[in-house]
This record gives C-alpha cells, sequence and structure tokens, in this order.
C-alpha cells in the first residue's frame, strides 16, 4: 500500500471504500457504545454522520467562514447557500 494513497481514507477489512450501510452501522454502533458508558443517553441515535456535516457547514457559514473554501471541504459542486 502506498503512503499517501488516493481515494477513500476509510476502507473496509478488503482494502475496498466503506458502503454507505457500512458507514451508518458502524456510526450507530459507535453511538450505542458511548452511550452505554456513559450510563445515560449521550448522543440520540438519530443524529447522522449527515446531521454532523450539516452543522459543521451551519457553524462555520455562521461564523463568516471562507465560503469556498468551505465548498472544497465538503466536496460541493454548487456553492450557492441554500436558505
Amino acid at each position: 500500500m502506498r503512503l499517501y494513497p488516493e481515494g477513500p481514507i476509510f476502507r473496509n477489512y478488503r482494502g475496498r471504500p466503506f458502503t454507505k450501510h457500512q458507514v451508518s452501522q458502524r456510526y450507530k454502533t459507535c453511538i450505542r457504545s458511548i452511550n452505554r458508558k456513559a450510563g445515560r443517553v449521550v448522543v440520540r441515535e438519530s443524529v447522522t454522520p449527515y446531521s454532523h456535516r450539516h452543522a459543521f457547514v451551519t457553524r462555520c457559514v455562521r461564523g463568516n467562514k471562507n465560503l469556498m473554501a468551505l465548498c472544497e471541504l465538503q466536496a460541493a459542486a454548487d456553492v450557492q447557500p441554500r436558505r
């Protein structure tokens, strides 16, 4: 394996990129584990990777961060903000 591979960072045990289903399942497993170890609900199970992405972008936009850099980070094709 090359030192700096191109393409997806996270891969399964076969070296293939995770599917959306695999990411979702692992995310839910992590949330359950966090809540179990805390002994209470710390993270709601309705939280998704997409909701975290949305929250990150919203905070950056409200904080007047560089919109073009943000779009590049998010790999957005459309740079027009949605209301």
